[in-house]
């Protein structure tokens, strides 16, 4: 069980450690993979093993939404998404394009710093 904080520090180290950055990618390629790239699928299948349940529909508009303004950013900005699956030592996975690698990191970053993941009631 993680102690509750309010310190800034605990989410810098969750969205922006090399370690959960890498984490975070290797899971959204291993989504995509199995869910053909279909972004619904990937975001509801992200959110199912990072908090341990299925999302709602609120929170199934809430990722629709994230991941679409992930995905329209990467979109105009390439080299930040090749920049972003450089991260970590796991070699980035063959046939996936990394607009849609980093749109799905992102938003799977972003779950991992979601309070229903980090912290056990």
């Amino acid at each position: 069980r993680r102690d509750v904080t309010n310190t800034p520090l605990h989410a810098l180290v969750l969205l922006n450690g090399p370690q959960f950055v890498e984490a975070a990618r290797v899971l959204a390629e291993t989504l995509l993979a199995e869910h053909d790239g279909r972004a619904d699928e990937v975001v509801a299948a992200a959110f199912e093993r990072l908090v341990g349940r299925v999302p709602d529909d609120a929170e199934r508009t809430i990722l629709a939404r994230m991941h679409a303004g992930q995905s329209a950013w990467y979109r105009e900005h390439p080299d930040d998404a090749a920049r972003l699956l450089a991260v970590g030592a796991t070699k980035p996975r063959d046939g996936l394009a990394a607009v849609d690698v980093a749109a799905a990191a992102g938003v799977v970053n972003a779950l991992m710093n979601y309070d229903g993941c980090v912290v056990k009631r």
